[in-house]
């Protein structure tokens, strides 16, 4: 997507919600739009107002609102794995050469390592 054509869709969202801003239409619309911008954390807390409102008040009754908030929290949880995994392949590649920061000398266990 064009960057000058993300801005003009953010502008008719906010513009949406300002009319309405329980709308979870332009809410997911909008948690998308972050996403694809690489605003990853802004579009977690937008999908997850939506989630709080579906639990509050009930899920849509409409499938197609249903799959649409259902399919974006997919994409999301894709592109916010993504970003963990390149960060931590980051700080990988940056830590020192030294075995004991590369690899543990103690098994791993749930939880951390074990002392």
């Amino acid at each position: 997507m064009e960057l000058g054509r993300l801005n003009e869709a953010e502008k008719h969202l906010l513009k949406a919600l300002k009319l309405d801003p329980t709308y979870r239409f332009a809410l997911i619309s909008m948690a998308n739009l972050k996403r694809v911008s690489g605003r990853i954390e802004e579009a977690w807390r937008t999908l997850s107002s939506v989630a709080d409102t579906c639990v509050e008040g009930g899920f849509p009754s409409d499938f197609e609102e249903l799959n649409y908030l259902l399919r974006s929290l997919h994409m999301l949880a894709e592109a916010a794995s993504g970003k963990l995994r390149r960060e931590a392949e980051e700080a990988f590649r940056k830590a020192p050469d030294e075995p004991s920061v590369r690899s543990p000398s103690k098994p791993v266990v749930e939880g951390g390592f074990r002392p």
